[in-house]
């Protein structure tokens, strides 16, 4: 019989066989009696169901040839996504990789090389959480001032998104003041895509405005404090001078060489002390005890006079940082307003005493008038007899 899986010629042939063969047995009809028709009819059907097997199969082929046109269509187009996926690997500038299912599946020669001492295990099959940890523990990292960023920490700082996506993204120092951004975000695919941006560039001109501002700020600030009548003068916590202004030195009497930071406090005092700057009728300078207040969170103000004559007044404040801060101030003009108005009160009080005494004198010479001359013994009378004993040669 007919095999549905021969070729199309093989099967074509033994219809052929077939065919003559039940022609020949219809010619020897007397051989085969009246079975011929039957033979033949049956011959008739066994044709038209190869031909519909056939048909089946032509179509059955067609399908098959189609889908494996759509088949070979659908692998040369995967074959030119990578291709293009694999060229734009290569031309980023940073690091990219591709993580299914928690799994290392692709990555660019920038995302490997980055960590040379992790190098060997950025291969196919790397765990994202193996990956984190072995960037936390690179060498090549910077630990310096805490600019080592901590790599599983980040990952456990992962956001979500609006659409459920988790995203994450830190900042990681190299030792070789470099800076990159490891971002990561999990696609709608539930891949995971991390980029490694360098940054270095925009963190050392961020680092250079930082400093310029300071710089700027520190110049306004320094110039304000030359332009104060208040002398003004920072120490650190050890007592070390910081920062001051010029004023400080010249209501002090202080030369520019000891006005130097790094200059302790208590040599500034000693200067003073040993060149006599303060009249010694003031209060003499009490280091310790003002310590011991400003530890206290207090505010030391201590009045002195130079021999010159120049009252000053002197203010120290304690600083967040444990340091202080001196304030002086010129106040002669103050304190001289002040001893003029105590004089001028105390004028006053003398004046009004004086009146007060007079007022009292002319009330009893009121009195005195008012009495009679001639009543006995009086003290009008005393008089007049005083006065006629004076008049008599």
């Amino acid at each position: 019989m007919i095999d549905p899986s021969d070729p199309y010629e093989i099967q074509i042939a033994k219809q052929a066989k077939i065919i003559e063969a039940l022609i020949n047995r219809a010619e020897r009809g007397h051989e085969v009696g009246g079975t011929a028709y039957s033979l033949f009819q049956s011959a008739i059907a066994l044709q038209t169901e190869v031909w519909e097997k056939t048909k089946d199969l032509e179509k059955a082929l067609d399908t098959l040839g189609r889908a494996s046109s759509e088949l070979e269509i659908a692998y040369q187009a995967q074959e030119r996504i990578q291709r293009n996926l694999a060229d734009a690997m290569v031309a980023m500038e940073g690091g990219f990789a591709l993580f299914s299912e928690d799994r290392l599946q692709v990555c660019n020669s920038q995302f490997r090389h980055l960590l040379p001492d992790i190098e060997e295990l950025i291969k196919p099959g790397l765990a994202f959480d193996e990956y984190l940890t072995a960037v936390n523990s690179s060498r090549y990292l910077s630990r310096d001032e805490g600019d080592g960023a901590d790599a599983r920490s980040g990952a456990m700082a992962t956001a979500q998104g609006p659409s459920g996506q988790r995203f994450s993204s830190f900042v990681m120092a190299l030792r070789n003041d470099r800076w990159f951004q490891i971002s990561y975000r999990q696609t709608s695919s539930d891949n995971m895509a991390v980029l490694q941006t360098e940054i270095t560039d925009l963190v050392r001109e961020n680092r250079r405005e930082k400093n310029r501002l300071i710089d700027q700020q520190a110049h306004l600030l320094q110039a304000a404090f030359d332009h104060m009548s208040l002398g003004v003068c920072t120490f650190s916590s050890s007592g070390e001078l910081l920062v001051r202004n010029e004023r400080f030195g010249e209501l002090l009497g202080i030369p520019l060489p000891l006005l130097k930071k790094g200059t302790r406090f208590q040599r500034i005092i000693e200067h003073i002390e040993r060149h006599e700057i303060i009249d010694r009728r003031s209060q003499g300078p009490e280091v310790a005890g003002w310590f011991k207040a400003l530890r206290r969170g207090e505010t030391v103000q201590r009045r002195f006079r130079r021999r010159d004559g120049m009252s000053l007044d002197m203010r120290l404040h304690s600083l967040p940082d444990e340091g202080f801060i001196v304030s002086i101030m010129d106040v002669t003009a103050e304190t001289e307003a002040a001893a003029l108005l105590e004089h001028a009160c105390g004028a006053h009080a003398e004046l009004t005493e004086a009146n007060r005494l007079l007022q009292v004198h002319a009330n009893e010479q009121t009195r005195s008038r008012a009495r009679p001359t001639g009543q006995g013994g009086g003290r009008g009378g005393a008089c007049s007899d005083t006065l006629s004993r004076r008049s008599k040669p």
